[in-house]
């Protein structure tokens, strides 16, 4: 199978990919968890490769879990990603009035409570 211009431009869509990837996660705490999620992933290949069919097997059920445990992790840094404002604080909900609310009640008694 001769090599093809398909075939650079394929290999370097995925560089870029990766390298963009790459910064994006560079310097944050999302570095280790890749590293973690790649030698885990390691491991269940070689488990799978060698024919360890329980190690496998409770790898892969593991695997589906864990999908969704980092979901429900990162979900403030996923919602922060997608809405494009990654590394920008959302803005929480407004300040209580306390002040306000305080001024406007000064003719409660202090200790009654009820009619």
């Amino acid at each position: 199978m001769p090599f093809t211009w398909r075939d650079l431009l394929d290999i370097l869509l995925v560089a870029v990919l990766f390298y963009y990837l790459w910064r994006l996660i560079a310097g944050t705490r999302a570095l280790n968890l890749v590293r973690g999620v790649l030698v885990y992933l390691l491991v269940w290949f070689v488990a799978s490769l060698l024919g360890l069919s329980t190690l496998s097997w409770l790898l892969g059920n593991a695997a589906t879990l864990g999908a969704f445990a980092l979901i429900v992790v990162f979900q403030p840094e996923l919602r922060g990603f997608w809405s494009g404002s990654a590394g920008r604080k959302a803005p929480g909900p407004p300040p209580w009035p306390w002040r306000s609310f305080s001024s406007a009640f000064p003719a409660f008694p202090s200790g009654a409570t009820g009619p």
